[in-house]
């Protein structure tokens, strides 16, 4: 039997009882894992003062010295999840949403619905006392099922054999099938199933069968037990490659066994990697770009019907259950293909400001603006304060914000550096970055702007006094602009004459006059007085009102409306006498309202109204939430504990006790409340320190009684609402008649106190020349208008006669413009609940209907949901024409050919994702070593490729890199198994086709080698289990697993000592560590520019690399094979 039979037959059904090496090879890979995310965990926040784990043994210390085994080692980062530890109230919840981000499971502990998703600073409410205990048990549990897995043998105090671990602790028990049971739920989230499909059935009915999986019998693990377990910890490649070793997991053809394939690897962890410098923006952005672009907008995926969404499923249900059935007798290339694909090609957020400013840097299209980036977060290290009677570590943040090339921000070392460089290394110690996170700063759909700027990069200075005390001096915005304008800037540069570099200077001009003109004849008084005093209207003097037509239409009396359009006709007349007056450089409709209703003498509503709308808005904000909750919906926990956290502080009466409420003191109140049924007493301690139930200075109507008597967050909060809406209604109306009517007046009491926030609102009145002095040294808004007239005349340059008006405007022009080109999916017909249909779904196809026909014939929800479909397709329109330039200005992006939208799609034949491309990549393998790794496709493939598709019509062949291979490629290079594979070469330049089949080749040996290596413990064992038990006694280890080096010495000690045992012992040790082992420990032959070349030209022939090519993992096999039948042999003489 071949060997390749081999690989294939005799090892595709697997047993715990019959094969533990095979559970060992994945339980070492796990343990391996949990080691690498604990260190990388650990390097985040090293100021934590714990230790990184000196070996993948360890990962269970923390269990071992709580348990008072000896371990000579310290508690690792687990131990901050530890409510007693000092830094659990600081850093528990960042240690635990870096750790979650790895370890999936960790979520099934957030008090809160698992399918539910929360934003990056939610707060939610975790059991870290369950968490703890849990974590520490579930690792100890690896490390044993680890040591009994991977060794042949395990014997007793009495020489007798034990049985493979299948017991675990109660603890384990408990939230393992919690865990299981959770999994559809969680899969679903993963996977990212929509509510259509959640609500028909489709998905819910494929996990029901899962019910009859029995993962104990006692506490003791089942195979299923055991299979679910493992795969807690493995990536989701090697959870499935495990998987399919046994049966239940092999050869179904329904639904639901894709659905037992997803609830048991749920959880798979990802494995932390370094941040690679990308060496070619452009192109990263180029296929960023048309990646997004082939995935469909979740705003119109959820209105398509279920067979319109599975064809951005990727893979067609036979596709996927061909590669399933069949990884035995394929390669694992598959695997991966299979998980590229799984995930459906849906879009979860709006990515094109991000796009747009990139691809505004990358095309250097202004020369002296740039974008404001947020580098993260500056940390000091901790210190004590005493709060509510107990002395807690505290830490001061600082965020950092830079402008500059956000490509060139990845060194973390470097830029802190530049920003603290004034400080001397003793005011150094302890600065770090809390997370360093580069990322555009956009903020209220707002960016900031420097300029003008000369330099790369140019950010905030931790700077120090004479104290020592640390300050940052911010770098403040010269202007900020909305992200709205994005489109207009980018087509600016487009359409301009020079294209590329400096294709932005009409708009940095255009900026640079605007504030010039802006702040010296609008941030002066003098200048305002001067122009106002030289304005004549009649009447002189107009009140403000709402002047929306639209709005009003219908809805007031005909006399009233009357009047309201006399009113804009007066607006109108007043704006072009004053546009008459401070000429064309600004528009009237670009001023700030406050200046704008200076000088058209436009007087505020009276501060009697304004009051009375300030308050009938509280009071009706607090019905809404009431409302809400008699409905059952609910807002997240994080949500409420932040929405009663800042009431109870707005409403606070004394100014001077709500200045001492502090960023420390608000998060513990947010946080006690989030915690309310564990922390309501320190909620209490902590309202009675800042004297919050003093209702003469404190807060307006919290009491102790109102946090005793609710018993939850939720209660809480409704209890909360009730009292603060009785208030508002007691105090601040005052209901009276007027004949049979009853009127409702809105009043500021006089003998009650009222909250120092609120008075200052009802007392607030406007003084134009404080304003003027405030915004003089504010930031300034540059007006949504500012490129209207720029790119509104470029537009119409570039359109025909007849195809617009001199009415339209941009939108109107845009879409002239831009029409034609888009992916098929915007045409699909969408399902929508009507109302007045009984609730019913219907399908509309909205091509046949104009925007106002949508609006009047299926009511306004769903003709504002069309109108954001619209939107993004402008946008998707202008991404194209993003991707196009940067094509026309890059020869070099390594793109061949053209596109078009209506190519873009999932399963289109032409779509440019399947176009080939070239990467190259530097790979830093240590301090002094680095290679250069490329993937492209031979010229010759090329060709064959292209004349396969002029003769068969579509084609029989494909490119393999390609476009929608950016992210393949970058995962290839993040494997930690490189670092040594690549000392087997001897190139310039490292052919990734050449690693990709060594890595699979890894793959596939590795289980064999462990087969290998039980083969000869298992004959030692036969021969001479009693003097391997007097071995390993000499050991005085805690362990009843016989270790390999117990049966190297039983070699050496009865005369099988051979120059190969050190070999094998490393080779094992390197094979249990998901690594290659260093070349110079086996001196296989060097991979050569020669044999790389052949293997490129030749590796997709038939034959040629059984016949041509020796993996190094082959190779590395062969040797165990060699020398293990050799000693198996000897030894059974």
């Amino acid at each position: 039997m071949s060997l390749e039979t081999t690989l294939t037959k005799t090892n595709n059904k697997r047993t715990p009882e019959d094969d533990a090496q095979y559970f060992g090879v994945y339980l070492n890979m796990a343990q391996h894992n949990v080691f690498q995310i604990l260190n990388e965990i650990n390097s985040r926040f090293k100021k934590l003062g714990f230790s990184d784990l000196a070996d993948d043994e360890y990962i269970d210390q923390d269990f071992r010295i709580n348990n008072a085994n000896k371990s000579t080692q310290k508690h690792s980062i687990i131990e901050v999840f530890n409510p007693t530890h000092k830094f659990h109230q600081l850093y528990a919840v960042k240690v635990f949403r870096a750790m979650n981000r790895y370890l999936p499971f960790l979520k099934v502990f957030e008090q809160q619905v698992i399918d539910e998703e929360e934003s990056e600073n939610d707060l939610i409410p975790i059991d870290f006392m369950e968490l703890y205990e849990f974590l520490i048990t579930i690792l100890h549990e690896l490390v044993l099922f680890r040591n009994s897995y991977s060794h042949y043998i395990a014997l007793d105090e009495a020489g007798n054999r034990c049985d493979y671990k299948k017991e675990v602790s109660h603890i384990a028990c408990y939230q393992l099938f919690k865990f299981f049971k959770l999994a559809p739920k969680y899969t679903w989230q993963r996977f990212r199933s929509t509510d259509e499909k959640l609500s028909d059935g489709h998905e819910l009915g494929d996990f029901k069968h899962l019910d009859d999986y029995i993962l104990f019998s006692g506490q003791e693990l089942t195979a299923q037990g055991l299979f679910f377990f493992t795969c807690l910890f493995l990536e989701k490649k090697y959870a499935y490659i495990f998987l399919k070793r046994f049966n239940g997991f092999k050869n179904e053809s329904t639904q639901p066994f894709k659905a037992t394939l997803r609830a048991f690897t749920a959880y798979t962890i990802r494995l932390p990697h370094e941040k690679l410098i990308v060496e070619d923006p452009k192109q990263a952005l180029l296929l960023d770009m048309l990646n997004e672009l082939n995935k469909i907008p979740k705003e119109l995926y959820r209105h398509l019907s279920i067979g319109d969404q599975e064809e951005f499923d990727t893979i067609n249900e036979q596709s996927l259950l061909n590669i399933l059935n069949n990884t035995d007798e394929s390669s694992y290339d598959d695997i991966d293909c299979l998980l590229e694909k799984i995930v459906p090609l849906r879009r979860s957020d709006d990515r094109f400001a991000y796009f747009a400013l990139r691809y505004l840097e990358e095309t250097e299209a202004f020369s002296k603006i740039k974008f404001q980036i947020r580098l993260g977060s500056l940390e000091h290290e901790p210190y004590d304060k005493k709060i509510i009677g107990q002395v807690q570590a505290r830490t001061i943040q600082f965020p950092i914000n830079a402008f500059g090339k956000l490509s060139l921000l990845l060194e973390e070392d470097k830029i802190l550096e530049q920003i603290t460089n004034t400080l001397s290394e003793k005011e150094k110690e302890g600065l770090s970055f809390e997370r360093f996170n580069p990322h555009y700063h956009i903020e209220n759909n707002k960016i900031g702007i420097l300029l003008p700027i000369n330099e790369d990069f140019h950010a905030s200075k931790v700077t120090s006094n004479q104290k020592g005390k640390l300050k940052i001096n911010h770098v403040k915005p010269t202007a900020f602009i909305s992200i709205h304008e994005l489109p207009k800037i980018v087509l600016i540069t487009m359409l301009c004459e020079n294209k590329g570099k400096n294709s932005g200077q009409d708009i940095e001009h255009h900026i640079f006059s605007f504030m010039r003109e802006y702040r010296s004849k609008f941030l002066s008084l003098s200048s305002l007085e001067s122009i106002a005093a030289q304005l004549k209207y009649e009447p002189l003097q107009l009140t403000r009102r709402n002047d929306n037509l639209k709005k009003v239409k219908n809805r007031t009396p005909v006399f009233e409306f009357e009047k309201r359009k006399e009113y804009q006709s007066f607006i109108k007349q007043r704006r072009e006498i004053l546009q008459g007056h401070i000429g064309d450089k600004i528009k009237v409709t670009e001023l700030p309202g406050r200046i704008k209703d200076y000088l058209l003498n436009i007087e505020d509503v009276s501060m009697v109204k304004r009051n009375s709308h300030h308050i009938k808005s509280s009071i009706t904000e607090v019905k809404e939430k009431i409302k809400e909750i008699e409905k059952n919906k609910l807002p997240k926990i994080g949500e409420i504990a932040t929405y009663i956290a800042r009431d109870i502080i707005s409403l606070v009466i004394e100014e001077e006790l709500k200045q001492k409420i502090t960023s420390i003191y608000y998060n513990y109140l947010q946080k006690y409340i989030a915690y309310f049924a564990n922390e309501k007493n320190n909620l209490i301690s902590l309202c009675r320190e800042l004297n919050l139930f003093d209702q003469a200075k404190g807060h307006v109507f919290l009491t102790e009684g109102l946090i005793k008597q609710s018993n939850s967050v939720l209660e809480f909060y409704d209890n909360y609402l009730g009292k603060k809406l009785r208030w508002l209604e007691r105090n601040f109306i005052k209901t009276t008649r007027e004949g049979a009517k009853k009127k409702v007046n809105y009043i500021i009491p006089e003998l009650i106190p009222v909250p120092y926030k609120m008075q200052k609102k009802l007392n607030q009145t406007f003084e134009i020349n404080n304003w003027i002095v405030n915004k003089r040294d504010a930031v300034i808004d540059l007006p949504t208008t500012i490129f209207d007239e720029k790119i509104n005349t470029l537009l119409r340059m570039r359109l025909k006669e007849g195809e617009y008006t001199n009415e339209d405007k941009f939108a109107r022009l845009l879409g002239q413009y831009l029409k034609g080109d888009e992916q098929p999916f915007y045409s699909y017909k969408r399902i929508y609940k009507l109302l007045g249909k009984n609730g019913k779904d219907s399908l509309i196809d909205v091509r046949k209907f104009k925007h106002s026909a949508i609006k009047k014939k299926f009511g306004s929800l769903v003709e504002q949901n069309e109108k954001y479909i619209r939107f993004i397709q402008t946008k998707d329109r202008i991404v194209r024409l993003m991707c196009e330039n940067l094509i026309v200005i890059d020869k070099d992006l390594g793109f061949e050919g053209q596109f078009s939208l209506a190519n873009i799609y999932p399963g289109s034949t032409y779509n440019p994702l399947d176009l080939p491309v070239s990467f190259t990549q530097s790979l830093r393998i240590n301090k002094n070593k680095s290679v250069i790794l490329t993937a492209e496709d031979t010229e010759s493939w090329k060709e064959e490729v292209k004349l396969s598709r002029v003769e068969n019509g579509d084609g029989v062949k494909g490119f393999v890199w390609t476009l929608k291979d950016s992210g393949f490629f970058r995962k290839i290079l993040y494997d930690k198994r490189l670092t040594n594979l690549v000392e087997y070469f001897d190139v310039s330049q490292i052919s990734v086709n050449v690693l990709l089949f060594e890595l699979r080749e890894y793959d596939r040996y590795r289980e064999l080698v462990f087969d290998k290596i039980f083969e000869l413990e298992k004959a030692i064992v036969l021969k001479d289990q009693k003097g391997l038990w007097e071995l390993n006694k000499k050991k005085l280890n805690n362990f009843n697993e016989i270790q390999f080096k117990v049966y190297i010495e039983w070699l050496e000690c009865n005369g099988f000592a051979d120059e190969n045992l050190n070999e094998l012992s490393v080779l094992r040790n390197k094979f249990s560590h998901n690594q290659y082992p260093e070349h110079v420990v086996f001196n296989l032959p060097i991979i050569g520019e020669t044999q790389q070349k052949l293997f490129d030209e030749n590796s997709n022939k038939k034959d040629w690399l059984n016949l041509n090519y020796t993996s190094v993992a082959k190779q590395l096999y062969n040797f165990v094979e060699l020398n293990i039948n050799d000693l198996v042999k000897r030894i059974n003489c």
